[in-house]
């Protein structure tokens, strides 16, 4: 089952490399997409050294450390629109993977 996670990781990681290709080359408006896929990069990173070196419990315990940390950034009264796509991104895989892990019980 972890081989399907790991599918999963690497398949979103590139979709989300891809979007954020297209965003830039579009520039403009478009830059806040950049900003939002280019985020995503970090945290699908992280998930899949976490998995392979550590296990499946660690991947676990990362993603909740991680979702409370993106969430606490989070300040919208604060944020300017770079930092917000930034967090929001981050937020959306970590989100992603739990939802994954439990809707296939792996």
């Amino acid at each position: 089952m972890e081989d399907k996670l790991l599918d999963f990781l690497r398949a979103r990681r590139e979709a989300a490399a891809e979007a954020a290709k297209k965003a830039k080359e579009k520039s403009g408006y478009a830059m806040l997409s950049y900003y939002h896929f280019k985020a995503k990069d970090e945290p699908y990173k992280n998930a899949l050294s976490v998995l392979k070196n550590e296990g499946m419990a660690e991947l676990n315990k990362s993603l909740r450390d991680e979702y409370r940390k993106y969430t606490n950034d989070l300040k919208v009264k604060e944020t300017t629109q770079k930092e917000f796509q930034d967090i929001v991104g981050k937020i959306e895989v970590v989100g992603e993977i739990i939802i994954f892990i439990r809707e296939n019980k792996v």
